[in-house]
């Protein structure tokens, strides 16, 4: 008797592989172009293309098996005079790990060649559809609700798993631009910004005090390129609104009577520097606002953020006739010699650098040469970055301006 037990075990592991082979397949072919099929029959591409019904089997399919095997373990523990309760509970743990394994095992195989395995996998996937094809017609809610926003008939929804699948894909075969990498990258990244990251730091926020004259407001605007700016009372803790350029054009006979901006400025919206940005972007979408006053832990300003600054993390910086000319993060001036803003993001260093320097202390370059030294340095002060030694050039007020970098290549040969 038990030895029918460990045959039906082994059986149903063979047609689990198999239904979880096919699954895997198609889930994969789903999101390559058909000119990655080349070479492979149409029959292949038609299942792709009627992937939902399918895939909806295979699910069918795997789920009926795993209930098998585990009504399979429990039997067998049972025979062994093991209490029921005791026999679900230890079937879960050996049978959890084998369905993890297989999982494992199979998304290695399968995602390279989706399409020669799914080739050799039709009959597994014509014969999930017609046997659980009746089963087809009962949707959980879930699947019901993403029917009901399909545009069109027999489109299958696109996961954001998919799409990284389908952008790894295109980006290996060259299918993409760099530019539209790094965009649809970014894209992904999107969601897990804040607002911190991409705001203009306190020290660069360009603002006025509410007693400034309309002249000299005026002449900020004309100064700045600005179209809006930030308005305090005594200290730039305390903002009390933001002043539109507009506002002074459009009230010309008011302004001319007026003494201060006190009467002119509009309400400021204010975030927590750990809002995420996508959140941010959806606020100020719905409010009809362009600028949002970022402010720390303690209620002090930390900086601002515009809707541009959103929009740059995505499609890149947004330059206009009015922008200076763009400094460049860091400079080559020889080999293995290079000169870097302070202000250069920790991480475009590490990628450029090749060096594994954490944000947790600070998030440009500068920030964390001053971290890690624990005080602020004056010029001609040296610090290892790695393999890297930086040598501060510029110093301004309480801010790393510039630091040299020169390679210190790491001597295999141990001195005795």
């Amino acid at each position: 008797m038990i030895e029918y037990f460990y045959i039906g075990f082994v059986i149903i592991l063979i047609l689990d592989f198999l239904v979880s082979t096919t699954l895997t397949a198609e889930s994969s072919a789903s999101v390559y172009t058909p000119g990655d099929s080349q070479g492979h029959s149409e029959a292949i591409i038609t299942l792709t293309r009627g992937a939902d019904e399918t895939v909806y089997a295979l699910h069918v399919a795997r789920s009926f098996l795993h209930f098998l095997l585990a009504a399979l373990l429990v039997g067998l523990l049972v025979s062994y005079n093991l209490m029921i309760w005791w026999a679900v509970l230890i079937a879960a743990l050996p049978g959890a790990a084998v369905v993890v394994a297989f999982e494992l095992i199979i998304a290695t195989m399968v995602s390279r060649q989706p399409y020669a395995w799914l080739a050799r996998m039709q009959v597994v996937s014509r014969t999930a559809v017609l046997l659980f094809r009746p089963l087809n017609g009962i949707k959980t809610p879930e699947s019901l609700r993403l029917k009901e926003v399909d545009e069109e008939p027999g489109q299958t929804p696109v996961t954001a798993e998919e799409l990284k699948t389908w952008a790894a894909a295109a980006n290996e075969t060259g299918g993409l631009e760099p530019e539209e990498r790094r965009m649809i990258q970014s894209i992904f990244e999107f969601g897990d910004i804040l607002c911190r990251e991409v705001m203009v730091p306190r020290m660069d926020v360009r603002s006025m005090d509410v007693n400034t004259t309309v002249s000299e407001a005026i002449q900020a605007f004309i100064r700045t390129g600005h179209s809006r700016i930030p308005v305090y009372e005594n200290d730039l803790d305390n903002v009390v609104g933001i002043l539109y350029a507009k506002d002074l054009l459009q009230h010309t006979d008011l302004t001319a009577s007026l003494k201060t901006l006190e009467g002119l400025v509009r309400d400021a919206y204010f975030v927590p520097e750990t809002k995420k940005v996508d959140e941010l972007l959806r606020e100020m979408q719905e409010r009809g606002i362009h600028i949002a006053m970022v402010v720390d832990e303690y209620g002090g300003l930390a900086g601002l953020v515009t809707l541009e600054d959103i929009l740059e993390e995505i499609i890149g910086d947004i330059r206009d006739e009015y922008d200076p000319a763009e400094e460049q993060p860091y400079q080559k001036l020889g080999e293995d010699y290079f000169l870097v803003q302070g202000w250069m993001d920790l991480d475009e260093f590490n990628t450029i650098f090749e060096t594994h320097l954490t944000r947790d202390l600070a998030e440009t370059v500068g920030g964390y040469v001053v971290a890690a030294l624990g005080k602020m340095p004056v010029g001609g002060e040296d610090i290892m970055l790695e393999n890297w030694q930086a040598t501060v050039e510029q110093v301004s007020g309480r801010r790393i301006r510039k630091l040299h970098l020169h390679k210190i290549e790491q001597s295999s040969n141990m001195e005795d």
